[in-house]
């Protein structure tokens, strides 16, 4: 009876190791599990962080084209003031008309729309 008794004991002493290593083990697994998601949720939010400085770097970048395309025609309409005032000072109205013409021409055409729609895009 004494010796059933330690193999009784001996077996239960066996069985609680077992456990033993099994808890060790799902303990590992929770760990890495934590491990996991914690990288994943960094890797996240350095995605989501590059993401905006990215939208950010192009709002930049339009505002910075459409002010250029701004000076741009500016610049031109004021080229075009200059030659008609210049050309009515002179008393040359045909040339007036010619310069306005051709600007309107300029303007309603390919040249001046395609200019000011690849400002906007």
């Amino acid at each position: 009876m004494i010796e059933r008794d330690r193999d009784n004991i001996s077996d239960v002493n066996h069985e609680l190791d077992v456990i033993n290593e099994k808890i060790s083990h799902i303990q590992e697994i929770t760990s890495t599990i934590e491990n996991l998601a914690a990288s994943g949720l960094e890797a996240f939010n350095q995605h989501l962080t590059s993401q905006d400085q990215n939208k950010r770097l192009e709002i930049e970048f339009r505002d910075k084209k459409n002010k250029r395309a701004l000076i741009l025609l500016g610049v031109i309409v004021s080229a075009v003031l200059v030659l008609v005032l210049t050309a009515m000072l002179h008393e040359q109205f045909q040339l007036v008309s010619t310069i306005l013409n051709s600007s309107l021409a300029l303007g309603a055409g390919a040249g001046l729309a395609k200019f000011i729609s690849s400002g906007h895009d």
